[in-house]
C-alpha cells in the first residue's frame, strides 16, 4: 500500500462526518470501556492491525460515498452516483431527493409532477447503487467480525448509548447482527431512501472512530506494519 495512501487514511482517524443529533455531535473519539474491547484489542483476528487498516479503509469508502473521492490534483470530489448525467456524493443526493418529494407534494401541474416522480425513481435506483458500494466496502470487516459479533454488537450499543442515539433510531445493531451477505434484505426493509442511509452512514463512520479510539493495542500493531508512518500524525 503506497504511502500517499496510508496517509489519507490517517486524516480518516479524526471523525469530520457530524452526527444527525448535534447534542451528540462528537468531533473526538468515545472511548469504549466495555470488557469486550479488552478480549478483542490487539488480538490476532480480531481488532489487530490488520484489522485496524480495514477500519481506515471503510471509514474512507464512507467518506467517498458520501462527499466523493478527492481527486489530488485538482483538490475536488467526484461523487459516485450518476444522476441525471452528473456525479454525486450521497449527502447531496439527500437533498436533491428531499427537494424533488416536496416539489411532488405541492405541485399541481400534473406533467411537472410526472417529470418529479420519474427523477425521484432514478434516485432509487441510485440508493441501491450506494448500498451495494457500502456492502462491498465492508465485506472484509464483516466476515472478521463474524466469530466476535456478539462482542461487536456489545460496542456498538455502548457508542450509540454515548452518543445519545436510541436503539430503535439505528440500523447498525441489525447490520452488524446479519450474516455477510444479507444486507441487501436489511437495506430494503430498513434504508429505503438516502436520509436514512445518510443516517447509518454517520452512524457507522462514528462508531468505527470509536472502536479506533479504543484499540491502543492494534494502533501499536498497525504503526509496527507502516514503521515509515510517525505517530503523532494520529490524534489519540
Amino acid at each position: 500500500m503506497k504511502k500517499s495512501f496510508i496517509f489519507s487514511l490517517l486524516l480518516l482517524i479524526s471523525p469530520n462526518i457530524k452526527s444527525e443529533d448535534k447534542k451528540a455531535e462528537e468531533r473526538k473519539y468515545i472511548k469504549l470501556e466495555n470488557s469486550k474491547i479488552l478480549l478483542l484489542d490487539g488480538v490476532s483476528g480480531c481488532l489487530d492491525g490488520n484489522a485496524i487498516e480495514e477500519i481506515l479503509l471503510v471509514r474512507k469508502k464512507v467518506e467517498e460515498e458520501k462527499i466523493g473521492i478527492l481527486d489530488v490534483k485538482t483538490k475536488r470530489r467526484k461523487g459516485k452516483c450518476l444522476y441525471c448525467g452528473q456525479n454525486y456524493g450521497t449527502a447531496a443526493l439527500m437533498k436533491i431527493e428531499e427537494q424533488l418529494k416536496s416539489q411532488i407534494n405541492i405541485e399541481k401541474d400534473e406533467k411537472k409532477k410526472k417529470e418529479h416522480l420519474v427523477k425521484l425513481e432514478t434516485l432509487t435506483t441510485c440508493l441501491k447503487q450506494a448500498r451495494q458500494n457500502f456492502i462491498k466496502a465492508t465485506i472484509k470487516f464483516m466476515e472478521r467480525i463474524e466469530p466476535t459479533k456478539g462482542h461487536v454488537i456489545k460496542l456498538i450499543e455502548e457508542s450509540c448509548k454515548k452518543r445519545n442515539i436510541a436503539a430503535n433510531n439505528t440500523v447498525m445493531l441489525e447490520w452488524a447482527n446479519t450474516r455477510p451477505g444479507n444486507e441487501e434484505a436489511i437495506f430494503n426493509d430498513k434504508v429505503k431512501n438516502f436520509r436514512e442511509f445518510d443516517k447509518f452512514l454517520n452512524q457507522v463512520f462514528n462508531f468505527l472512530g470509536d472502536l479506533l479510539k479504543s484499540c491502543p493495542k492494534g494502533r501499536e500493531q498497525f504503526f509496527a506494519k507502516h514503521p515509515e508512518l510517525k505517530k503523532e500524525n494520529v490524534k489519540k
